[in-house]
């Protein structure tokens, strides 16, 4: 009984040695939860500074994105600027050689009168070219006949000289009398062309870079019913010169748009170039880029007729080299100075023509024909 009672005081001892490591076991929890409560708002400060990390970085990647967004469209007008000087210079270019074109014609339209004037006497009275006036008209009759008016609410495309001021017609010089106002490519060159002929209209710049601007306020014009004429530095409108687009939104809009023919150096260099005329195809002014313009050139090799292409004197060299490697067996003709002083026209076959280049400065705008593939 005694050895009973013992084993059960062991029992219970060793139930109360496991309550007390229990008991501590609870008391190492409770020192646990108690460490873990103090580092909780530790926690929170670090996760909440995380969480501002995290926004600050969210907040740099979308500058980021800006900044590369804007350094695109900045590349793509750093890229716009960068062809453009070559236009421009280009331009500027035509502009000095028209410039100097004009003084020639000043001085060659001086000698003569000038030279009349020294060798005058009481017996060789000076003999002075007689110039008719802007106003002049062919005959009474022509200018007693009544003439249409000009239709209100019209887009005129105007014809003006490529070179010759006599090329002018009667009719566009009536017309640029009578509308409400010219678009011009060039106000500067195309006011020198009306104050020669003692015409006064508002001049509206109209060129490459302000087209759909301008457009939409020509049609403007028209809808208030305004006679509208539109003119470029020289030739027709619309010919490798700005007007195309102007002209589909007056036809889209229902206005009346009229054409007043005139000078055109397609034309001109064509019927004088001696390459068949029943058929040809204008191409106007190849693409600046190398690649492309041999890609083209390429592509019109199968087709018929005359090709007729519009080049500046400071890529003809560059284009002759091309026609000799795509067309060297094809007869080429080179018009330059059409209607002016020096107008010259250049036969033979490509490398012949690129050969007289290299060996002499070849100025002025150029018409280049191809003559058509042999059958």
């Amino acid at each position: 009984m005694v050895a009973g009672l013992l084993a059960m005081v062991a029992g219970l001892l060793a139930m109360v040695a496991g309550l007390l490591a229990m008991a501590a076991g609870l008391l190492a929890m409770v020192a646990g939860l108690r460490a873990m409560a103090a580092g909780l708002p530790c926690l929170a400060r670090r996760t909440a500074c995380l969480a501002a990390g995290l926004e600050d970085l969210v907040r740099l990647l979308e500058g980021l994105v800006e900044f590369l967004e804007e350094l695109a469209a900045r590349t793509e007008g750093l890229v716009r600027i960068l062809e453009e000087p070559a236009e421009f210079l280009e331009g500027l270019a035509r502009f000095t050689e028209d410039l100097a074109a004009r003084a020639e014609e000043l001085v060659e339209f001086t000698e003569e009168p000038v030279a009349a004037l020294k060798s005058c006497s009481p017996s060789n009275p000076p003999r002075i070219p007689v110039y008719f006036t802007p106003h002049f008209c062919l005959s009474q009759a022509m200018d007693a006949a009544p003439l249409p008016p000009l239709t209100p609410s019209t887009l005129y495309l105007v014809a003006t000289p490529i070179g010759n001021l006599e090329d002018i017609t009667l009719r566009a010089l009536r017309v640029l009398r009578e509308c409400d106002v010219v678009a011009a490519e060039d106000t500067r060159r195309s006011g020198q062309l009306l104050r020669h002929f003692e015409i006064s209209k508002p001049l509206l710049s109209y060129f490459q870079f302000n087209e759909a601007r301008r457009s939409e306020e020509i049609i403007e014009r028209l809808r208030r019913g305004e006679k509208v004429a539109l003119v470029t530095d020289a030739g027709s409108p619309g010919i490798s010169d700005p007007g195309e687009r102007v002209v589909k939104t007056a036809i889209a809009a229902g206005f009346r748009v009229e054409a007043v023919v005139g000078a055109c150096a397609l034309v001109g260099a064509l019927t004088a170039s001696g390459l068949p005329t029943e058929e040809f195809h204008f191409v106007g002014f190849l693409p600046h880029k190398s690649g492309q313009r041999r890609n083209q050139l390429e592509s019109l090799k199968t087709v018929p007729g005359t090709l007729v292409f519009y080049e500046s004197p400071y890529r003809i060299e560059k284009l002759l080299g091309e026609l000799n490697e795509v067309y060297p067996e094809r007869d080429v003709v080179l018009a330059r100075e059409l209607t002016k002083k020096f107008e010259e026209f250049l036969r033979g076959k490509p490398a012949e023509l690129l050969a007289i280049a290299q060996k002499r400065s070849l100025k002025g705008e150029f018409v280049v024909l191809v003559a058509p593939p042999a059958v």
